[in-house]
């Protein structure tokens, strides 16, 4: 699982959220999902509250990351998140997500190239 980090500066505060397992944790926690899975899906259908969710678990991973005190809650997030405006968020939202989006970790195979999942599976 890759990490995206993300600062801003909003009302003379650095503001930082970082994505990973303890972001996903919280995430799902927040919003109720039992899997990872379920929460995915929640956020694909736009549902706010999974949404609002994965903002706040960014900034919990950030702010324990960081060494910082968690000194906010999931409702001053949310306020951050509308302060900076939606074209902002929208750019957050995706910089956030990208590291979960799956990437082929092995270039395609070479014609006639034996491919692991070929071996002992020989055509007859």
């Amino acid at each position: 699982m890759l990490r995206n980090t993300v600062e801003f500066e909003l009302n003379g505060k650095v503001i930082g959220f970082r994505t990973g397992m303890m972001a996903l944790s919280v995430a799902a926690a927040e919003c109720g999902a039992k899997t990872t899975q379920e929460f995915f899906r929640r956020l694909a259908d736009q549902d706010l509250l999974a949404c609002q969710a994965l903002f706040y678990g960014a900034a919990y991973q950030y702010a324990q990351w960081k060494g910082q005190k968690v000194d906010f809650n999931a409702t001053q997030v949310s306020e951050w998140i509308e302060d900076v405006g939606e074209e902002k968020a929208e750019g957050l939202t995706a910089k956030l997500l990208e590291s979960y989006i799956p990437k082929n970790s092995r270039p395609p195979h070479q014609a006639g190239e034996i491919q692991p999942s070929m071996i002992g599976n020989s055509p007859q």
